[in-house]
């Protein structure tokens, strides 16, 4: 008898979301396409227009980073799109390079005098660089967590990166006065108009 019952809720179950999906499809309009296909070029794949999208945005970044130092005569303006990049390479937010560079050495102004091309910080100025490019990949990779010997970065929000990038009983605020930094840039003015992008899902 339950054995009966149970098969007749099943089928009831099977059996309504059916009829309903007919009734209600029942009621559109014949000749109207189900969907919608969108394309510009039809043998372009559609990762090349989110591959653009996102240069698009890190192009727009490295703008707003160099107009910042730019504005404050600092010598990494032109590294801004560099800076963008290879953060966003290890899924960092696109400013922290830039704002490290600021609060640390002022944009490049008060670099580490014992170290070569070493604007951040990094390793106390004991470690050299061969350029301003190569700073920037170690240190992204680095708080990125890639660095095998540094996976103390490794997922880590961008408050805990700073924190340990520069911990608050050695610097206080630290990680505050980056992040206020990092909000400057993502607001600053590139040419006549407001280039504030939204990170899009």
């Amino acid at each position: 008898m339950y054995r009966n019952l149970f098969k007749k809720s099943l089928q009831s179950f099977v059996a309504i979301p059916i009829l309903a999906t007919n009734l209600f499809g029942s009621m559109i309009p014949m000749g109207l396409p189900s969907a919608v296909v969108l394309a510009t070029d039809e043998n372009r794949p559609l990762d090349a227009f989110s591959l653009d999208n996102k240069q698009e945005e890190i192009s727009i970044e490295g703008q707003k980073i160099d107009a910042y130092f730019a504005d404050r005569n600092m010598p990494l303006e032109g590294y801004g799109e560099k800076m963008a990049s290879e953060a966003k390479k290890y899924g960092l937010d696109p400013y922290i390079i830039a704002a490290i560079a600021v609060r640390e050495s002022t944009g490049g102004i008060h670099a580490c005098k014992k170290a070569t091309y070493s604007p951040l910080g990094y390793g106390s100025c004991k470690i050299n660089f061969d350029s301003y490019d190569h700073a920037i990949e170690v240190v992204a990779k680095s708080i990125g967590g890639e660095n095998p010997k540094l996976q103390v970065y490794k997922n880590k929000t961008t408050e805990q990166i700073l924190k340990i990038y520069n911990p608050e009983h050695i610097v206080k605020y630290y990680s505050d006065q980056v992040i206020t930094i990092m909000d400057d840039m993502r607001e600053y003015e590139i040419g006549s108009q407001i280039a504030s992008l939204e990170v899009k899902a």
